[in-house]
């Protein structure tokens, strides 16, 4: 059995068989209540249970059955636990720079029953009222330098955090316009 995104994959093998036992399909077993919660067919040699609470560690048996009835049932399977979406990164902050923005947020508190990986980090900018993407980058820390930015220019970022199965909905965004220092003065002169 193999976990999945609220769900469990089991599959097995089909017993040997003799001509005069047609095998007719398989029944899969919640091992805890011992209920059957799939009904597969003679040359299905899987299923997907789906609909499962992620964090909760489920188990499974296989019986084939035929006309004549039902075999002994199957060794379970190991435990598995789903997982799901883990939350969003929280406290997202744009802190504008010269050509530069300083971005900072928070690891969620929920990170779907999976490890973090790290953040999957976007921006935005909007230039003569057309808003094109100007970043895509996967980040293993919960800040990042954006650079070499046109002052002037609004930017807006999001940020979702990615496990080793599964990614967060984009957190709240946050923008900022970064700067410039002024150029240098030209034509000074000074009178006595």
């Amino acid at each position: 059995a193999t976990a999945g995104y609220e769900s469990v994959h089991v599959s097995w093998s089909a017993p040997p068989l003799s001509v005069s036992t047609e095998l007719l399909g398989y029944y899969v077993y919640d091992n805890s209540t011992n209920q059957v919660v799939f009904t597969a067919g003679a040359t299905d040699l899987s299923a997907e249970i789906a609909g499962l609470s992620a964090g909760t560690s489920y188990s499974y048996y296989i019986v084939a059955y035929n006309i004549m009835g039902d075999s002994a049932p199957s060794d379970p399977t190991d435990a598995e636990t789903p997982y799901t979406a883990p939350g969003a990164p929280q406290d997202l902050s744009a802190n504008r720079g010269d050509k530069q923005v300083r971005l900072t947020w928070n690891a969620p508190t929920f990170a779907g029953y999976r490890t973090i990986t790290g953040y999957d980090l976007s921006a935005t900018a909007l230039v003569g009222g057309v808003t094109t993407n100007v970043l895509s980058v996967f980040v293993t820390d919960t800040s990042y330098n954006h650079t070499d930015l046109s002052a002037g220019v609004a930017y807006t970022y999001v940020v979702r955090t990615v496990t080793t199965d599964s990614f967060s909905t984009p957190s709240a965004s946050a923008a900022a316009t970064p700067y410039t220092v002024p150029d240098t003065p030209e034509g000074v002169t000074a009178d006595a």
